[in-house]
């Protein structure tokens, strides 16, 4: 028959003296195995700040100082030397005026009106899609450095239409402004593809409406 080993119980009366602690083996922390592997400092994401949000020189005066007097400078141009018998067909069926003075009066006309289109159609982009043009002094600028140079551009497209009361030159004119107004805004401003497309919308559009205004006048 197999002995049973009886099972003894500590004895309550005894202190803690008499147990012997180093014996006990005492049983280590697992690591982590996270702690086992070398650490990799972690940057922080940084968001890019984009160039046009800036204060830029060459964004915010250079470029448009230079578009303002290409833009004035093809349609003096135009006006003086490129529009013989033909009459004013950009600025409405007119005769072409005669002198330098004349000239001059008639571009400031037209430059100030082409300002006030595009910017109103800015005003209506920003209530309508909430788009930001930043400060209200270089913004005008940028705006107005746009319109006069794409209605510069467009005078001397408006040209291959030799016909007085054809308006083939005025709609291909009207494309090139189109494009150039989608590359002047796109460079100047910081905004989506969405809204730069819509904007360039209102602004032709108002210009299509002008020009059938002086058209018809």
């Amino acid at each position: 028959m197999r002995s049973e080993t009886p099972l003894e119980f500590p004895d309550p009366d005894r202190g803690a003296s008499d147990f012997d602690v180093a014996a006990t083996p005492v049983r280590a922390k697992p690591t982590s195995i996270v702690s086992r592997y070398p650490h990799r400092t972690i940057k922080p994401v940084t968001e890019e700040v984009d160039p046009r949000d800036g204060v830029s020189p060459m964004r915010n005066l250079v470029v448009p100082i230079v578009l303002l007097s290409v833009g004035l400078g093809l349609r003096i141009a135009q006006l003086l030397y490129a529009n013989e018998g033909h009459g004013n067909r950009w600025a409405g069926n007119v005769g072409t005026p005669t002198g330098l003075g004349k000239a001059l009066a008639l571009v400031s006309f037209e430059m100030i009106i082409a300002s006030a289109i595009m910017g109103l159609g800015a005003v209506i982009a920003a209530m309508m899609l909430g788009v930001e043009f930043g400060p209200i002094g270089r913004a005008a600028l940028k705006l107005c450095s746009a319109a006069v140079f794409s209605v510069g551009v467009a005078s001397w497209v408006a040209l291959f239409d030799q016909d007085r009361y054809s308006i083939g030159g005025l709609a291909l004119a009207l494309h090139v402004m189109v494009v150039l107004n989608w590359i002047s805004l796109g460079y100047f401003f910081r905004m989506e593809l969405q809204e730069l497309l819509l904007t360039v919308a209102i602004v032709t559009a108002l210009h299509a409406v002008a020009m059938a205004a002086l058209w018809r006048s």
